[in-house]
């Protein structure tokens, strides 16, 4: 199952930039989706015009299907701590 973050304020955008500044997230350069990783979140910031998914991928499939080289939309690639992103989806 893929899980959303959002930001505290509601925002629809600048999600990448929110987990980055408050959160102690690192931005991944390059366009391909990072290796699987049992103690890092890898989050997907995907940009769908009128509003940016956050999504975390908590399965290697998931994560597979975050990135499949058909999808256009612009990504940004982020890693976090697993337990913060747990807490923020109320521990899933």
């Amino acid at each position: 199952m893929t899980y959303y973050l959002e930001r505290p304020d509601g925002a629809r955008h600048g999600k990448a930039d929110y987990l980055i500044e408050s959160c102690d997230a690192v931005e991944l350069v390059g366009t391909v989706a990072p290796d699987w990783s049992d103690h890092t979140a890898i989050i997907c910031v995907i940009d769908n015009g009128a509003f940016e998914a956050a999504a975390y991928a908590d399965t290697p499939q998931e994560l597979a299907a975050l990135s499949q080289e058909s999808d256009y939309r612009p990504k940004r690639w982020l890693i976090i701590d697993k337990l913060r992103v747990q807490q923020m989806i109320g521990g899933a």
